[in-house]
């Protein structure tokens, strides 16, 4: 539960990302919990061009998921970071876990 207003950053990294790495900012408010930080992250992530370029962004909860359109090759880059702003009572979470390998279209 956020405890102090304030806005966290949320950046992604990969390959063929136009500004790899996007960092977007998430403004947070007084008494936010973890389901509502993950939807308004969702909702930034949604807004962003380059993002959404590439990647469908989904999740329930408190899950982001961010998802490439188009089948390819596993990519070492790809991370979704969350970092500290102002935001208080938010945990950080520097790396992202990948939840399908990448894979070749035939």
């Amino acid at each position: 539960t956020i405890t102090t207003a304030g806005n966290a950053t949320v950046t992604v990294t990969a390959n063929g990302l136009t500004g790899s790495p996007v960092a977007v900012t998430v403004a947070l408010a007084l008494a936010d919990s973890a389901a509502v930080v993950a939807q308004k992250i969702r909702e930034a992530l949604a807004l962003n061009a380059a993002v959404t370029a590439l990647f469908t962004v989904n999740g329930a909860g408190v899950a982001v998921a961010v998802t490439a359109k188009t089948p390819s090759a596993n990519d070492a880059t790809f991370n979704v970071a969350i970092a500290l702003g102002t935001a208080v009572g938010l945990t950080a979470a520097p790396t992202s876990a990948n939840t399908t390998i990448g894979q070749v279209p035939s």
